[in-house]
C-alpha cells in the first residue's frame, strides 16, 4: 500500500473481508493485484531503487512531464532506437519505454517529426 497506511485500512478490510464470505470482493481490485507487475519489477535492486524514489514523490508537488527516474529500460521495444534517433524524451508505464514527445536537436519541442 506504499504509505497510505490507515487511511486505505477500511477499503483493504471491506474488500478481504468480502473476499472470504463472498469469494469475490464488490470493487475491482486491479489496480492494486501485484499480478499487474511482470518479472523486471521483481528484482531487489528494482525494488530498492524505487521504493527509495516512490516514498518522496509523495510529497512533490506534481508538474507535467515528471517522470521517474529509477526502473528505467527494462522493456523497449524494437522502435526505441529509431524514436531515441529523432529526439524522443521517454517516459515509463509498467516498465515499458515509451515516447512522450519530441524535440528537434538543441532541445526545442517538435510535435510535427515523422518517422521514417
Amino acid at each position: 500500500m506504499n504509505s497510505t497506511g490507515i487511511g486505505a485500512a477500511g477499503g483493504v478490510g471491506k474488500a478481504v473481508a468480502e473476499w472470504i464470505v463472498e469469494g469475490e470482493p464488490t470493487m475491482d481490485l486491479w489496480p492494486v493485484d501485484i499480478r499487474r507487475f511482470g518479472a523486471g519489477q521483481n528484482s531487489k535492486r528494482y525494488l530498492r531503487d524505487r521504493i527509495r524514489e516512490s516514498l518522496g514523490w509523495l510529497y512533490k508537488l506534481p508538474y507535467p512531464c515528471m517522470e521517474r527516474k529509477t526502473g528505467r529500460n527494462l522493456k523497449c521495444s524494437p522502435l526505441y532506437p529509431q524514436l531515441e534517433a529523432v529526439g524522443a524524451s521517454f517516459g515509463e508505464k509498467l516498465g515499458w519505454e515509451r515516447a512522450n514527445w519530441f524535440a528537434e536537436r538543441g532541445g526545442r519541442f517538435n510535435s510535427s517529426t515523422r518517422l521514417v
